[in-house]
C-alpha cells in the first residue's frame, strides 16, 4: 500500500504564502511596537510633570526672592509668578518620580534607551495662589554638521544629523590631499 505525500510544488506553495504573511506582519509589528514606545515615552513625561507640580507645592520654600533651592535653574521671575527648571532625575531623587534603574539612577527612554534623567520640567509658581504648573523643556533640538575638506583633493563626507544632549557618531574622515598623510 503507498501512501501519498506531499509534492515538492505543494511544499514550494505553503513557504511562499508563509514568507508573503511574513512580509507584512513584520513591518507592521515593528511600526505597532514604535508607537507603543513614543505612548510610553508621551507617558513618562506626563508623570514626570505632575511629579514637577507636587514636588513644588511641597518645596514653596524654594519659590522666595532669595532663590534658596541652589539645585533649581531659576529663569524668570516677577512680582506673581516665578519660573524655574527641575531635572526629572531631581524629581525621582526626591521620590516624585521612579527611577528605572535604582542602582545607576537612570531614567530610560523607550524610544531609543538614552537616559533622560538630565531632561528638565519648566514650573512655573503662581506666588499670589501658592499653585504650580509645568511644562516640558524641548531639548530634543537638532544640529545638522556639515564638513569641509578644506582643499582636499578628493573625498566627500555627507552632512550628519545630530540632537542636543545626545551622543552623535562623527564618521572617519573620507577627504586626501595631496602632500598630506
Amino acid at each position: 500500500m503507498k501512501t501519498k505525500g506531499f509534492t515538492i510544488v505543494e511544499l514550494l506553495t505553503v513557504i511562499i504564502i508563509i514568507t508573503l504573511l511574513l512580509a507584512i506582519a513584520v513591518p507592521s509589528s515593528i511600526a505597532i511596537s514604535n508607537r507603543i514606545k513614543e505612548k510610553q515615552l508621551a507617558e513618562k513625561y506626563e508623570l514626570a510633570k505632575q511629579g514637577a507640580i507636587l514636588w513644588a507645592d511641597q518645596h514653596q520654600h524654594c519659590f522666595t526672592p532669595s532663590k534658596s533651592c541652589s539645585f533649581l535653574d531659576y529663569i524668570a521671575s516677577n512680582l506673581s509668578m516665578m519660573s524655574v527648571k527641575i531635572s526629572i532625575g531631581k524629581l525621582a531623587e526626591d521620590g516624585f518620580f521612579a527611577y528605572d534603574d535604582k542602582d545607576k539612577k537612570t531614567i530610560e527612554n523607550p524610544v531609543d534607551k538614552s537616559d533622560i534623567s538630565a531632561e528638565k520640567i519648566t514650573v512655573v509658581f503662581d506666588l499670589d495662589t501658592k499653585t504650580a504648573t509645568s511644562s516640558l523643556i524641548e531639548q530634543n533640538v537638532n544640529y545638522t554638521l556639515a564638513f569641509n575638506g578644506n582643499g582636499a583633493n578628493s573625498g566627500t563626507m555627507s552632512s550628519i544629523s545630530c540632537t542636543e544632549n545626545k551622543n552623535c557618531r562623527i564618521p572617519t574622515n573620507s577627504y586626501k590631499k595631496s602632500g598630506f598623510g
